[in-house]
């Protein structure tokens, strides 16, 4: 009995501080909006705090008074993971995929999907609090990938 309550302990301590380590990378530090400039101008990225787990995102362009929406972006925790979801290819088909938080330093975030061709990886790099350096990878080597600089605007 003393063996079943020790286990049973350990494993709820251990499922708490499983939790506690998840909210603790959670990048809440991603909410707001953020502008990148290329050639054409600007566009922006958006993450608005659903809850202390889920940030709902964006990624938009103003064009006079209209506003075109190129994706929308879950970042949640599900199944004690952190999951990126947006929609990727995979083969011929547009697909919403969810990737997988692969590694983690305290400033990069590398968001992992083993079955979409593009992008098969996402990557965040806080380089400040004001500042984030994002790129895309593929599966095809000759694919042209994204990669740009976001600035916080608000």
């Amino acid at each position: 009995m003393k063996k079943l309550l020790f286990i049973l302990t350990f494993s709820f301590l251990a499922s708490i501080n499983s939790f506690a380590q998840l909210e603790k990378e959670f990048p809440i530090w991603l909410a707001g909006i953020w502008q990148i400039q290329n050639e054409n101008g600007f566009s922006y990225e958006s993450w608005e705090i659903v809850s202390d787990n889920f940030l709902k995102g964006k990624t938009f362009r103003i064009f006079a008074t209209d506003t075109i929406i190129f994706d929308t972006m879950n970042l949640k925790v599900s199944e004690n993971k952190i999951i990126y979801e947006l929609t990727a290819m995979s083969g011929s088909k547009r697909v919403f995929a969810g990737y997988v938080l692969n590694s983690l330093t305290e400033d990069v975030w590398r968001f992992e999907n083993q079955i979409t061709d593009f992008p098969s990886a996402i990557i965040y790099q806080k380089l400040s609090p004001e500042k984030v350096y994002v790129w895309t990878e593929s599966r095809n080597k000759e694919a042209i990938c994204t990669d740009f600089t976001m600035i916080k605007i608000k």
